[in-house]
């Protein structure tokens, strides 16, 4: 992800700024020493304001997911009630396992909505990277249970 590499980026310059700050210190005057503090202040919060803002950018795509997912079981249950007992067994027996693949999906999604609300600065490399996995694979899996749901209804 972009914003990822932005904030690495952002981490490693406030380093920087951190250890320049700090040699600049010893060598400013007042009102030097006060407005280096004030610029690496300002770089902290820009870094946090980032993370955040990539957090909530995640969270909203996490939500689209759980939200796809909730139209197909409904979409599903529709299909299944209508149909009815007039539906062959194979193709109750198929609604159902989409049924269980997509409540899966989003018990997965779920986890990772969670593992997200409570994502620290410097955890959050390995924990974006494992939603934004996550949010692939219920993608794939949304995309197979449409195409499988598309065939059955060609029979």
């Amino acid at each position: 992800m972009k914003t990822t590499n932005f904030f690495k980026t952002s981490i490693k310059g406030v380093a920087a700024m951190a250890i320049c700050g700090g040699l600049l210190f010893t060598a400013c005057d007042g009102q030097q020493t006060e407005r280096a503090e004030e610029n690496l202040e300002q770089a902290g919060e820009n870094i946090e304001q980032a993370f955040k803002q990539e957090r909530d950018e995640m969270k909203n795509e996490l939500n689209a997911s759980l939200n796809e997912i909730d139209m197909r079981l409904e979409n599903i249950e529709q299909k299944m009630e209508q149909e009815g007992e007039e539906a062959s067994a194979e193709m109750r027996e198929e609604w159902n396992e989409m049924k269980t693949n997509l409540e899966e999906e989003r018990q997965e999604l779920q986890a990772n909505m969670q593992r997200l609300e409570n994502a620290t600065e410097e955890e959050w490399d390995e924990i974006s990277a494992d939603v934004q996995n996550a949010i692939n694979n219920a993608t794939r899996e949304l995309e197979e249970e449409t195409a499988e749901m598309n065939d059955g209804e060609d029979m």
